[in-house]
């Protein structure tokens, strides 16, 4: 997936490490997480600690890039889905987004569900909010909402990917 490759590493929980730059221990620990994207080193993520460092709990600030931004792309990619918005940030999901929009719910499986999720393109983010139970809430300024509930996923791994200009980088 996007070729992210996800190998052992061990890395103390202080050090930083910036886009391009590699740890010099390639020792095994199950507590790290090395990144690549397209062959280059991105940054770790650790239990608790998100890729940038900053505490888990700020996943909604990363986020908050995409407000006012219009929803540019929808990519279907085997079991998984790239929402592209404006240039300021790319959403890799595992898990499939429900459509709210006219009192309607739309989720992956039903008639419909994938052309009301283009529908969606061109239609402006308002605000982004990330739950305690970790659901990514995107409502739109028309009133449409997807609904990312990443704790639905139950396999190990990665369940969401966001990437945003500046070597941004976030992994639930």
């Amino acid at each position: 997936m996007l070729g992210i490759v996800n190998t052992s590493i061990s890395v103390p929980l202080n050090a930083k490490l910036t886009h391009g730059q590699r740890p010099a221990s390639k020792t095994r620990s199950t507590k790290h997480r090395d990144f690549h994207l397209a062959g280059v080193w991105w940054g770790r993520e650790s239990i608790g600690v998100a890729v940038d460092g900053a505490n888990v709990n700020d996943s909604e600030a990363s986020l908050q890039s995409i407000c006012g931004a219009r929803l540019t792309s929808v990519q279907f990619v085997l079991d998984y889905l790239i929402l592209g918005f404006d240039g300021k940030g790319a959403l890799t999901t595992l898990v499939w987004p429900e459509i709210s929009s006219s009192n309607t719910v739309v989720r992956f499986g039903m008639s419909g569900y994938r052309d009301h999720l283009c529908e969606l393109i061109t239609q402006v983010v308002g605000t982004v909010e990330m739950g305690e139970d970790e659901t990514i809430l995107i409502a739109f300024v028309n009133g449409s909402s997807m609904r990312i509930p990443l704790r639905s996923r139950k396999a190990p791994g990665e369940r969401a990917i966001f990437t945003a200009p500046n070597h941004q980088l976030r992994v639930w």
